[in-house]
């Protein structure tokens, strides 16, 4: 445990991530900086790049506030030469804190199996590589469906969808593990009576949060016509011929 955690660390601090650079600072600045209820509209219309940052509300708000004391720091004398240096400490710093629930989480969820975790979890260089040295975002809405998938276990079966549908508000692509999910308290003969009920509060849990941004243009153009989600629809077919 201690080895990965030198690693993670010293990764935040001295890897820098071109992806990050080149897209998700750029839009997570400009949205401290220009402050919107629509964030991803306000964005586009300046002419940005709209693959900067193809994800939803609940994303932003997990890295908003450690992103936010490091763009604060940025701003001071003493940090002036080194632009976004602490903007980029503190959305790397929110990885890590992902990281280390998700270790949490699996440890309580396979309490016998706690070595094998820090092995195949906490150590995994897919893990290291997507996260720290390639800078890719997907480790929030991961925390979020592991998340989803303990209160399920400790049955609580509406927290758990309501987590459920957080996690697709993150990233869209969540979505594929709606239906597994589902397939699993439907097959069940403890739990085939509360699909439904679970499925929509998944839903409007979704509805409620990304709903009132469905039909805004930044929204469209950076989320919905992303090219991942096109992927996304034509895997979700594949998997249901």
């Amino acid at each position: 445990f201690w080895f990965g955690l030198l690693i993670k660390i010293t990764a935040i601090f001295f890897l820098s991530p071109v992806i990050q650079d080149k897209w998700f600072l750029k839009f997570i600045s400009f949205t401290i900086e220009n402050p919107s209820l629509d964030p991803w509209s306000n964005f586009y219309k300046t002419g940005a790049d709209p693959m900067s940052y193809p994800y939803g509300p609940v994303m932003l708000i997990l890295q908003l506030p450690l992103t936010f004391i490091g763009h604060a720091v940025d701003n001071l004398n003493f940090a002036s030469q080194a632009k976004n240096y602490f903007l980029s400490i503190g959305l790397k710093s929110s990885i890590f804190i992902s990281d280390l629930f998700i270790l949490f989480l699996l440890a309580n969820l396979f309490k016998e199996k706690i070595k094998k975790i820090i092995i195949f979890y906490w150590l995994s260089p897919i893990i290291l590589y997507i996260s720290y040295w390639h800078g890719q975002l997907d480790i929030f809405p991961t925390f979020l469906l592991i998340l989803s998938l303990y209160f399920l276990k400790e049955k609580f079966f509406y927290l758990s969808a309501i987590i459920l549908g957080l996690a697709v508000s993150c990233k869209l692509s969540m979505i594929i593990a709606v239906p597994f999910i589902c397939f699993y308290l439907l097959f069940n003969n403890r739990y085939y009576k509360i699909v439904w009920k679970f499925s929509a509060i998944a839903l409007l849990t979704v509805l409620f949060i990304q709903g009132p941004f469905f039909n805004t243009l930044g929204f469209q153009e950076m989320i919905i016509n992303n090219p991942a989600i096109d992927k996304l629809i034509k895997l979700n077919l594949s998997l249901f011929k």
